[in-house]
């Protein structure tokens, strides 16, 4: 549990090899790694996962057979249906957070800032954020401010 909470970035697994760790030591890994590691991960586990896939509608329906005694109901793109038992939502908020206060139009919003850390070379930066955006641009610039 100790390591667990030092190596966050790492799905749950009782096979060690599957631990972020033995992909990269960063704290905010590239995002290449991360991508290998999720598909190292379905394979070594055999999931099922679909890409390329939108959901346009979730619902809740009674099934006395399933050991939840509900069925979640989701319909795709090309109106292809799934079922499930147990449902995670993890797609995150893709839109950007803009606080009400004074002075933000003297800033730059994460999603138009610059990706090239010279841009940041000597310069103090306040980063504004309470997510893993803001975590992942200070890694990015630090070794420049």
């Amino acid at each position: 549990e100790f390591n667990m909470r030092y190596d966050w970035n790492s799905l749950l697994s009782d096979d060690d090899s599957l631990q972020m760790r033995h992909y990269s030591k960063e704290f905010f890994p590239p995002a290449d790694l991360l991508v290998q590691y999720l598909e190292d991960y379905a394979t070594k586990l055999n999931l099922k996962v679909q890409y390329n896939t939108y959901v346009k509608t979730v619902s809740r329906t009674a099934n006395h057979t399933a050991i939840s005694k509900h069925l979640f109901i989701l319909r795709d793109q090309n109106n292809r249906t799934y079922a499930c038992q147990t449902l995670i939502v993890a797609t995150g908020i893709w839109v950007p957070n803009v606080p009400n206060i004074r002075g933000l139009e003297h800033t730059v919003g994460y999603e138009d800032m610059s990706l090239d850390p010279e841009d940041y070379e000597g310069k103090t930066v306040l980063i504004l954020g309470r997510g893993n955006s803001a975590f992942e641009t200070a890694d990015h610039i630090v070794q420049n401010t």
